[in-house]
């Protein structure tokens, strides 16, 4: 079992105005919150007439949060989750 938490506050703090951004806006493509967890399993070794084989499956879930698609803010990309299944 292993996993992992995500928090980040972060704004602009100073901005080109040619660019669009603003001081205050949210950092492009950093989600304000994110998880991470992973399951994993792992048999002793099997012997199946002289091939001998270590079955293992691992599982892990991501998740990541909305965040601001670009400096000006014009628009949000959406939060997402990721399930990678390895047998």
């Amino acid at each position: 079992l292993a996993g992992g938490l995500q928090w980040t506050d972060g704004e602009i703090r100073s901005a080109d105005a040619k660019s669009g951004a603003l001081p205050g806006n949210e950092i492009p493509n950093v989600a304000g919150f994110a998880s991470t967890l992973t399951l994993e399993f792992a048999a002793d070794p099997w012997d199946f007439g002289g091939l001998v084989t270590e079955p293992m499956a691992t599982l892990t879930h991501q998740y990541v949060g909305k965040r601001a698609a670009d400096v000006a803010n014009s628009f949000d990309m959406p939060g997402y989750h990721n399930v990678d299944v390895r047998i």
